[in-house]
């Protein structure tokens, strides 16, 4: 699993992954 940490930056760097990891990790976390 990735850290709450890892995904918040992930969020706020809008890195390369896209938007498509950071649905995923929200879905994780709900």
């Amino acid at each position: 699993m990735t850290d709450i940490t890892q995904i918040l930056s992930d969020i706020l760097n809008g890195s390369g992954n896209g938007t498509g990891n950071v649905d995923v990790d929200l879905n994780d976390l709900l």
